[in-house]
């Protein structure tokens, strides 16, 4: 950090001052019931409020610069200050300067390590889609990532790592190649850790599918960290893992790769699939939901190739093929059933 930033930083704002004459007073063990009324006074108004709280995270997390050379330099200037108040002043006046030297001193500290800690943090950056809506980014590495409707994550890069957090949804990742900065994908606390590869993420209920295209990876589900305390489990292409709440250890399975790829270009593939996780499917793409009506139909299992955004072809479909009948409610919602009450359903 540059002398001169840390001059404006500890001359500027009046209220970074007020925030850090409060902050050292408040933790003096001499300071009156009638100072902390004054401070709760202070505190009231909203940018005050703005400013101490600030100042607090800050020095909760100055710890790691505290070594800084200017923020020593500061430190010690604002102790000579102290010790020349104490021989030339009266006892108020001494107290009132040692209060604003302990002040300024905090301010400097504070400037010095909040820009060390800035310089340190990557920047973090979220990306979302709406219902319906596919979008391909291509970050700064140059990896590729393919987020599937309603789907939530975040990336943040920096000199060593590559993170990112699937927050909700489904994901397609093809990753740039760079053995000094591991690519991590977080998704509900487990960790998928790749180099150079392509792979699908989908995060549903309590479950978290990764399906591997290429390559290899490192899977650490929650509780775990990568090379540490557990040991992470090593997927191969062709490979799918489910992990998550439901799964007491993660499970891996032969993948149908291109069934995984299916949606990157807006189709639905289901082998054997049961009706209620294909239902699922279709829901997530259309604001006209599918309802499965009754245990019967639940117990169905489906096989076949649907656009995700022609759920009306997947319904023609079980009508046809089962013999599923279809109420369509006030809001557009489509009950599947079996009865044969023909005056309360009609075909689709």
């Amino acid at each position: 950090m540059r002398t001169e930033q840390l001059h404006i930083a500890s001359t500027g704002d009046p209220a970074r001052h007020e925030a850090a004459a409060w902050f050292a007073r408040l933790r003096a063990d001499d300071v009156s019931e009638r100072e902390r009324a004054q401070f709760q006074r202070w505190l009231a108004d909203d940018a005050h409020r703005a400013v101490y709280e600030r100042l607090e995270v800050l020095w909760s997390g100055l710890g790691a610069h505290a070594d800084r050379p200017e923020i020593g330099e500061a430190l010690r200037r604002s102790d000579t200050l102290r010790k020349d108040s104490a021989k030339t002043r009266s006892p108020r006046r001494r107290h009132a300067a040692a209060r604003l030297a302990v002040a300024a001193s905090l301010v400097a500290v504070l400037a010095g390590g909040w820009f060390a800690w800035r310089m340190q943090q990557p920047e973090v950056r979220s990306y979302a889609t709406g219902v319906g809506e596919q979008r391909t980014l291509v970050l700064e590495d140059g990896s590729r990532v393919t987020m599937d409707t309603d789907t939530r994550l975040s990336a943040a890069f920096s000199a060593k790592s590559r993170q990112l957090v699937l927050e909700r949804g489904r994901a397609f990742f093809q990753v740039a190649r760079d053995a000094a900065r591991p690519f991590l994908v977080t998704a509900q606390g487990g960790v998928v850790r790749a180099v150079g590869t392509r792979f699908d993420v989908y995060e549903h209920g309590d479950v978290v599918e990764v399906t591997l295209v290429e390559g290899r990876v490192e899977v650490t589900p929650e509780g775990g960290k990568p090379g540490r305390h557990a040991s992470p489990t090593t997927m191969s292409a062709g490979q799918r893992l489910l992990m998550g709440k439901a799964y007491a250890t993660p499970v891996i399975e032969s993948a149908n790769t291109g069934t995984a790829e299916a949606w990157l270009s807006g189709k639905l593939v289901f082998n054997d699939t049961p009706l209620p996780a294909a239902v699922d499917q279709f829901n997530r793409y259309g604001a006209s939901r599918i309802v499965i009506g009754d245990d019967a139909v639940a117990r169905l299992r489906v096989s076949g190739v649907f656009r995700n955004d022609d759920s009306q072809a997947f319904v023609d479909a079980l009508h046809g093929s089962y013999g599923v009948s279809v109420r369509r409610g006030s809001t557009g919602e489509r009950t599947l059933f079996f009865r044969k009450d023909l005056s309360t359903a009609r075909s689709p």
